[in-house]
């Protein structure tokens, strides 16, 4: 969708574009008696699964009332997930709990909105980008190697002392029985100011006199600002700690000259 109008010496342009792109998966030789929450039949290519986390467990009421786990029960403490029995078996087993989780690890809907003006030879542009309906898997590995590392997005991590805490610790060595199911998967979803640019054109007399034909001036910026609920700017980079690198943020000045 695009526009132009002009007001005077003013015009202004803008365009947008929006992509909603959904996949299935029509057909696989699942097992049959796999349960159809868990066959990839009918569901998009690339589907985040996970087990679900309840409540804080914030008492040993609480604890001994929660649902039995398959693998870990004797680790299992106040300031952890009691994990959600999704088959309703009695028995909290990834192998069975794992089930459908948010979005596919790209995104279903995109979109970008440009505008822009020019007046007497000067001009900006800016343009926004956008993606939704997606789930990213980020890996920030607190403790990683048994180094004294916490990553702030972890931070808010329920205790005793700060009941509105909405994280579970992540462990220093004992990891059964306190895993959050969903402690690296994120909501893609994000909004980024993807350029910004302003330019000047040198009046036509001035190129002239000194012997060229065009001459214009310019100053312009790529990923200047980022809104995401996702940790870090990796957006075009590797979901793990090791080797992610951020997104860089660039800021170029030049000009262009026609003879």
């Amino acid at each position: 969708m695009n526009g132009n109008h002009s007001f005077g010496d003013l015009n202004l342009t803008s365009r947008f574009t929006f992509s909603h792109v959904v996949d299935k998966v029509v057909y696989k030789d699942d097992p049959l008696l796999k349960p159809d929450y868990q066959k990839a039949a009918g569901k998009p290519i690339g589907q985040t699964y996970a087990m679900i986390p309840g409540d804080i467990m914030k008492s040993w009421d609480d604890v001994y009332m929660a649902t039995a786990l398959s693998n870990g029960q004797e680790s299992k403490r106040i300031g952890y997930y009691d994990i959600i029995d999704y088959n309703i078996d009695g028995d909290v087993n990834g192998s069975y709990d794992n089930v459908p989780y948010g979005y596919p690890n790209r995104p279903q809907n995109t979109w970008s909105f440009d505008i822009g003006g020019q007046y007497k030879g000067f001009g900006v542009s800016v343009q926004f980008f956008g993606q939704h309906n997606m789930s990213r898997n980020y890996n920030l590995a607190d403790h990683v190697n048994n180094q004294k590392m916490y990553f702030k997005e972890n931070a808010n991590i329920w205790t005793p002392e700060n009941p509105n805490g909405d994280r579970t610790y992540t462990p220093w060595s004992l990891t059964k029985a306190n895993n959050d199911p969903l402690y690296q998967i994120y909501d893609g979803t994000m909004i980024r100011l993807k350029m910004v640019e302003l330019s000047y054109m040198v009046p036509s007399k001035y190129c002239k006199s000194i012997g060229i034909k065009t001459l214009r001036v310019f100053a312009n910026g790529n990923n200047l600002a980022l809104w995401t609920d996702m940790p870090d700017d990796r957006d075009f980079s590797t979901d793990n700690y090791r080797g992610g690198y951020p997104t860089m943020r660039r800021i170029n000045f030049g000009f262009n000259l026609n003879f």
